[in-house]
């Protein structure tokens, strides 16, 4: 078990998904707006990679969502 600065349980995972060139991934929390874009890095064959986490410093995170803007 992993526990953010205030002592909650936190959860980390390492996700891949297929991402078309331009696209930007963001973190929502409970009400469903973004709270901030989320670095992501090339993983090969249109694909991004990322670090998904359910409590960071701007609040829980309940969703990701990834757009073309």
């Amino acid at each position: 078990e992993i526990l953010d600065s205030r002592g909650n349980p936190t959860v980390e995972a390492e996700i891949t998904l297929a991402a078309r060139p331009g696209m930007k991934l963001y973190a929502c929390g409970f009400d469903g707006n973004r709270k901030f874009e989320v670095p992501t890095e090339p993983a090969g064959n249109g694909k991004i990679r990322f670090t998904a986490k359910n409590v960071t410093d701007q609040g829980a995170i309940v969703a990701y969502e990834l757009v073309r803007e």
